[in-house]
């Protein structure tokens, strides 16, 4: 992806059900209540709690993978109960190929980017072990088939302390986080793919119970109302396809 941040203003990051391993070129920094701070070549952002801000001077390019829940505590450099930051520098999953893929990033090198991040990511996982208290685990939290944790844990027959403590070690959240995390992802996809959405009946396909309760939910992990976030996504939607159109015309005339 290559986008000019100082012209969009921005973005924001809202929490959902996968981390991100994210490698960028450009002046990128995270915007949060303890100020300003540059972001790494290449860092992993986990599960979130609230919105994180992302800003930069110009152009940027970067590559990334999204991880899925049980992988965001494996692959956090700085350890499960480091709560410091709401990013960790994840420069060593490339080891010496980081300035190789930074490389890349800045010459959308795409493809060949994929295979290396596939080899980084299949290597970090390669002695990881699936089972009743495993990596999959987390997945019983999230999706369509969220379960309660008793439920859960009596069908592993471990105690829900058990579930509790382990969920948390693999993703850095409990599991009635993941299941919250999981129904305000459904309904922000549900907004984005279509801002014009009737918003009481998406809390109920979404699992709220009604629709002040997706708007509670949506003040919490985004900032905004559900349907100040629909307006923000059919401007924003617009904007993105423009500049897509632009940057087409000029890589065409350049080729040519």
């Amino acid at each position: 992806m290559a986008r000019d941040l100082a012209a969009m203003g921005g973005f924001t990051i809202t929490p959902d059900c996968f981390g991100e391993l994210i490698c960028g070129v450009g002046d990128i920094v995270a915007v949060g209540a303890g100020g300003r701070e540059k972001l790494p070549a290449c860092f992993l952002i986990g599960l979130l709690d609230g919105p994180l801000r992302i800003e930069a001077a110009g152009m940027v390019r970067c590559m990334a993978a999204r991880l899925r829940p049980g992988a965001v505590g494996p692959m956090s450099v700085n350890g499960p109960g480091d709560s410091s930051r709401r990013w960790t520098d994840a420069g060593s999953i490339f080891g010496p190929r980081l300035a190789l893929v930074s490389g890349m990033v800045e010459r959308c090198e795409w493809q060949p980017l994929t295979v290396i991040f596939d080899e980084a990511l299949m290597g970090e996982t390669r002695n990881w072990k699936p089972g009743p208290t495993g990596i999959d685990l987390a997945e019983q939290f999230v999706g369509d088939g969220s379960r309660p944790t008793a439920e859960v844990a009596r069908e592993r027959r471990i105690t829900g302390r058990q579930v509790e403590r382990r969920v948390r070690r693999l993703t850095r959240t409990s599991p009635k986080q993941l299941a919250c995390l999981s129904r305000f992802q459904r309904a922000r996809d549900a907004i984005w793919a279509d801002p014009s959405i009737d918003l009481a009946g998406l809390a109920v396909d979404a699992g709220y119970s009604d629709q002040p309760h997706m708007t509670r939910h949506f003040r919490r992990f985004s900032g905004q109302t559900p349907a100040q976030f629909a307006r923000d996504s059919a401007s924003k939607k617009q904007w993105l396809a423009a500049q897509d159109v632009a940057f087409v015309q000029e890589r065409a005339a350049s080729e040519g």
